[in-house]
């Protein structure tokens, strides 16, 4: 697909954990206008993010919030602009001895209108999207920390977006 370049800063301070970032979606991906589905979008977007995590193995509490925007450039071969979307997801964990179990959430709402003839045939094509679900995590540490999340997050009053189930399987190495 497009190559995504993602600069960024963090900060902590004991239990606390901040970070923010630029992700820019560059157009390299193949795309043909005449064909239903691409591996690339064929525009630029930009996506400030930021994002702040509550890790307590006292309180064996792990809890994360993650939110940003999408802003997307037009795309020359359709003359269609996508409008802004935000997103965010949380997690909240209950952790014991590297293993974790919670619930997971997230939310994606256009909040300006697409652009171009077919935005304008479809009242501005703003679309949305909920979903909450369960997910379990293992850390490992080491030399190599090593962490590895799977959730299951089941879409609810979406409109216009493709609706289904979401599984996630992300898994993280220090070197």
């Amino acid at each position: 697909g497009d190559i995504v370049l993602t600069p960024a800063i963090g900060w902590h301070e004991g239990p606390h954990f901040v970070s923010a970032n630029l992700s820019v979606y560059m157009p390299t991906g193949e795309y043909n206008k005449n064909h239903l589905a691409n591996v690339g979008l064929n525009c630029w977007t930009f996506t400030p993010s930021l994002a702040y995590t509550y890790v307590n193995p006292e309180k064996h509490i792990d809890f994360s919030v993650a939110a940003g925007v999408d802003i997307s450039t037009k795309n020359d071969a359709t003359h269609y602009r996508s409008g802004e979307m935000a997103h965010a997801d949380a997690t909240l964990l209950w952790t014991y001895e590297g293993f974790g179990a919670g619930v997971f959430g997230a939310v994606l709402y256009q909040f300006t209108d697409d652009e171009g003839d077919l935005a304008d045939q479809l009242n501005g094509f703003r679309g949305r999207s909920f979903s909450v679900g369960p997910m379990l995590k293992y850390s490992a540490g080491g030399e190599h920390d090593f962490t590895i999340n799977l959730n299951w997050a089941p879409e609810f009053h979406v409109k216009n977006r493709v609706e289904g189930d979401g599984f996630f399987l992300n898994m993280s190495m220090r070197f």
